[in-house]
């Protein structure tokens, strides 16, 4: 996994406007996030120092066996930790886009207010209301989303959908906003 999400990333996101070099600022961030959860509080020591040396005490002998039983499992959970701070990263450099959409929606919206204001139109409460509540909710899911997945999937899939439910959202809880301000 850890594999084909950095494969996305060499591939398809060469710029960004976080960072000159994505696929570099990702693996400094999984870099990071394996130093200090794994070497710096010395799982990483403890696992090697269990598993591999010979036991010379009751201690050693128990801690070997622990460690033997939960070795694949640690394992696991570094390699996966490691994809969760690739992702982590991906989901920073993606925030940009989301404003875009965002700050569209919103002059789109604006826009479609203002038409039907000089025009005489009415205006919905119920429309506004709704449209509102579901702005943070669409860019929250699409961070959960994402960091959730078992897979591999393609962080476009996941992204762009719910950045523009979020630029819609925000275009029509604008554009059916008060009458006058």
């Amino acid at each position: 996994m850890l594999a084909t999400e950095i494969e996305y990333l060499n591939k398809d996101f060469r710029r960004s406007i976080l960072t000159s070099s994505p696929a570099q600022f990702t693996k400094e961030v999984a870099d990071t996030a394996y130093y200090y959860l794994f070497e710096w509080t010395g799982l990483i020591r403890f696992f090697q120092w269990a598993v591999y040396e010979q036991p010379q005490s009751d201690v050693h002998y128990y801690a070997h066996v622990f460690a033997k039983t939960v070795w694949d499992y640690f394992m696991a959970m570094v390699a996966i930790t490691q994809v969760f701070a690739v992702r982590l990263a991906l989901l920073i450099m993606a925030m940009p886009a989301i404003f875009v959409s965002l700050l569209a929606g919103l002059s789109d919206g604006l826009v479609q207010r203002d038409l039907r204001r000089w025009g005489g139109g009415r205006e919905s409460a119920f429309l506004y209301h709704h449209a509102k509540k579901v702005v943070i909710p669409a860019i929250i899911s699409a961070w959960v989303v994402y960091l959730a997945m078992p897979f591999s999937v393609h962080p476009s899939l996941i992204i762009v959908p719910f950045t523009i439910l979020a630029g819609i959202a925000i275009a029509v809880s604008a554009a059916t906003f008060k009458k006058y301000l």
